[in-house]
């Protein structure tokens, strides 16, 4: 500590100040309000965001239904928007219901896709599980990569039978060919509202062509195969996106120092094992988000 002459015989001690750390969330990265107390790992989702904020009514709904559905997840597992989609979807139809439908119309595609997506929108799936991954692996033993195929041509044919005219996208194999219609960026990024109105400009220009027949997905293929003839495949790895890249992997990098950062600051070796544990959730979930697009 410093020490200030006075001039005389003694010295006066300077008393430094004293600051208070801000506590860290379950995760070790995000500050939250609210005290920490010793030992305690703050929940994150219920500091910042929890059904507390919900109203009243809205609450109760929430907990009668994660009662009612058997779940072994607790109120702190979910944020309020979480909840209070579950709330709204569950008035129209269970989480019970809707995967019984799924499983007994397994082979009927569109009709299963529907369904999956309504289930993947509404949240719903949070209820027992804490992913959208976790949840299509246990019921239906089908990988993400299916249940992502099914959710992507519902999303299909809600543009086309929207935009265009009902029951026009009826299968599974018509969407999966409108589907690989695409238009980019200059960087080789899709972009996303181009591709959807090329998706509805071909569709509407097929009707024409073909005005008392159905669209049939071999009708489709063609144009596409036509259309996108001469374009670089992502996958291929005909496009680069060095620039999109390089920002991805310094947010991905800034995120992870920041993680390593906190996480060697924490006591005791429950705390890092619950604040890894929560880390990797966030992670998984966002990877699920990403295979979803």
């Amino acid at each position: 500590m410093a020490e200030i002459s006075t001039g005389k015989t003694s010295k006066v001690k300077k008393t430094p100040k004293t600051t208070t750390a801000q506590p860290q969330d379950k995760h070790g990265v995000y500050p939250v309000k609210g005290k920490k107390q010793p030992g305690q790992v703050v929940n994150a989702s219920a500091e910042l965001c929890g059904i507390d904020k919900l109203p009243e009514k809205t609450q109760a709904k929430f907990k009668e239904i994660l009662a009612q559905s058997g779940s072994t997840r607790k109120v702190e597992d979910f944020n309020s928007e979480e909840a209070e989609a579950i709330v709204k979807a569950n008035g129209k139809e269970s989480y019970d219901k809707r995967t019984a439908f799924i499983k007994e119309h397994f082979n009927l595609a569109m009709d299963v896709a529907k369904k999956l997506h309504e289930m993947q929108d509404t949240k719903l799936f949070l209820l027992k599980y804490e992913s959208f991954q976790g949840y299509v692996e246990a019921e239906f033993d089908f990988t993400p990569m299916r249940a992502n195929q099914l959710v992507n041509a519902e999303k299909i044919a809600l543009l086309i039978n929207g935009e265009v005219e009902k029951n026009t996208i009826v299968n599974e194999s018509q969407a999966r060919e409108l589907r690989k219609l695409r238009r980019y960026f200059p960087s080789g990024i899709i972009n996303q509202k181009a591709t959807k109105q090329a998706r509805v400009d071909l569709i509407w220009e097929l009707k024409k062509e073909h005005q008392d027949e159905t669209i049939s997905a071999k009708m489709i293929r063609a144009r596409v195969s036509q259309q996108m003839a001469g374009t670089p495949k992502l996958r291929q790895g005909k496009v680069t996106m060095p620039k999109y890249e390089a920002a991805l992997k310094k947010s991905m990098t800034a995120n992870l120092t920041k993680f390593n950062t906190l996480y060697d600051k924490l006591a005791t070796d429950t705390e890092k094992a619950q604040a890894k544990e929560a880390y990797l959730k966030e992670l998984n979930a966002l990877i699920a988000k990403i295979s979803a697009r």
